[in-house]
């Protein structure tokens, strides 16, 4: 089937020609089935295409004799939360994330909220391609609730806790927010009210139109960038569809790479507990990360690519905090999920304490070029292509943790099939830019040359 995914990060896909609401419900009904019946949270995002696939989902889920939880269009990060406080047996996200227009995806949440492990997802997924959902008699369907009314605040008391809310008040700062048209807006107005920060918000419309790449990355942050000094702006950012990733753009309207959301939020993190910590990443993120975790004498396991395998990794290690380099951050203190809510508190937390401005932040990190490529190529095509590369660098050490890392002394580079996508992702970090640039066409076309082949 074209641009569909089924995996360790849920079911991916385009509307119409990849995900269908039959495809949803068959979904949600191996997610009911899975669940035997259980309290199931609903939360979605504002694509064009949400309605049509939780409409599908709900009638699925009560076709298993689930009770289903609206909590209606809502960021992640506070989906998982209720689902834990509830005390639900599971949740289902409805939403596209970074995933570009015309995409979605369902995303399988557990009883903790943190996204299914790969164990689970192939349970989940098992009973998908069995076709042998649960059902139920018409006198034992489930049923529908709404959410808590005051479920949110809950929330904002969870994220809020562990952090200096005095100090980033009396700082009264003034940020510049691009929330994509998603999900995230409003609760984060409530979140900044109440930590004294004026928000001035664009593209928070809930109209289900992107108004640009919906990745965090520089290149979608320059509406941000372009206000940032005329607002006089102390911090800007630029966050997906669902609150789940987040890049930063300085007081001095720099854009930065969604690879320096996670090293300047460990910093501050490591530099708060006083004592050494074990902090998780996946193999490819910068090494900016590297840098903060040697400054603050920690420790820095690397893990395979995807949510589920940093969640599953931080717990295993009893680490203080987990991310990866596309700005997702875990913080274990309030829950096992992304949150892009407590990365921007860090980074306000980071500034009010030591009394420094976001451009100070960033010139604590190491400065490396990264340079990031997506080259389609069907999945199933994508691997052997990946392996072919297994030796096109003999002088380089190689990690094959989750696809192919090859080391240099001046940088690295990485290669792995996505996901979510059909294509073959490509990252190069090197020390300078041309470098960076350099090596990225040389792996590009050896791919392609393959490809072809």
């Amino acid at each position: 089937m074209p641009n569909l995914s089924l995996g360790v990060a849920g079911m991916h896909g385009q509307i119409g020609v990849g995900i269908t609401p039959r495809h949803a419900a068959n979904f949600a009904s191996a997610v009911g089935s899975y669940l035997e019946g259980g309290r199931v949270v609903i939360g979605c995002d504002t694509r064009y295409s949400t309605p049509v696939l939780r409409h599908a989902v709900m009638a699925a889920l009560i076709g298993c004799g689930c009770e289903v939880i609206d909590a209606g269009i809502a960021p992640a990060p506070a989906v998982q939360y209720l689902t834990r406080e509830l005390g639900a047996d599971g949740a289902l996200l409805i939403g596209g994330a970074h995933h570009a227009a015309g995409w979605n995806s369902l995303v399988p949440v557990g009883a903790n909220g943190a996204v299914f492990n790969p164990v689970q997802m192939q349970s989940l997924l098992d009973l998908y391609h069995s076709g042998r959902f649960r059902q139920v008699r018409y006198d034992a369907l489930g049923a529908t609730t709404p959410a808590p009314a005051d479920w949110q605040d809950g929330y904002l008391a969870a994220i809020l806790a562990p952090f200096d809310v005095a100090a980033i008040h009396a700082a009264g700062y003034t940020v510049v927010g691009d929330f994509t048209n998603g999900a995230g807006g409003e609760l984060c107005a409530r979140l900044m009210e109440r930590l004294g920060v004026k928000l001035i918000a664009i593209n928070d419309n809930r109209i289900g139109v992107l108004p640009h790449d919906p990745e965090p990355r520089p290149r979608a942050s320059v509406q941000v960038q372009a206000l940032i000094r005329p607002l006089a702006a102390d911090l800007g950012f630029v966050v997906n569809s669902d609150m789940t990733r987040v890049a930063l753009v300085t007081c001095s309207a720099e854009t930065l790479s969604e690879e320096h959301t996670y090293p300047i939020v460990a910093d501050q993190i490591l530099a708060r507990r006083g004592n050494p910590g074990t902090v998780v990443v996946n193999v490819c993120s910068s090494s900016a990360l590297d840098h903060v975790v040697r400054l603050h004498d920690g420790e820095l396991l690397r893990t395979k690519v995807g949510q589920c395998h940093v969640v599953d990794s931080l717990h295993e290690a009893s680490a203080c905090l987990g991310g990866e380099g596309c700005g997702s951050v875990v913080f274990p203190a309030v829950g096992p999920w992304y949150d892009a809510y407590g990365s921007l508190i860090t980074v306000l937390e980071a500034m009010a304490q030591r009394g420094v401005t976001s451009s100070a932040l960033r010139a604590r990190l190491l400065r490396r070029h990264i340079v990031k490529r997506k080259i389609p190529c069907a999945n199933s095509r994508g691997y052997s292509l990946v392996h072919r590369l297994h030796d096109a660098f003999p002088d380089a050490d190689r990690d094959e943790t989750d696809g192919l890392r090859f080391d240099f002394q001046e940088g690295w580079v990485h290669l792995r099939v996505s996901s979510t996508e059909p294509a073959v992702r490509l990252i190069v970090e090197w020390v300078d830019v041309e470098g960076a640039q350099a090596m990225a066409t040389r792996v590009r076309a050896l791919i392609e040359r393959q490809n072809v082949g």
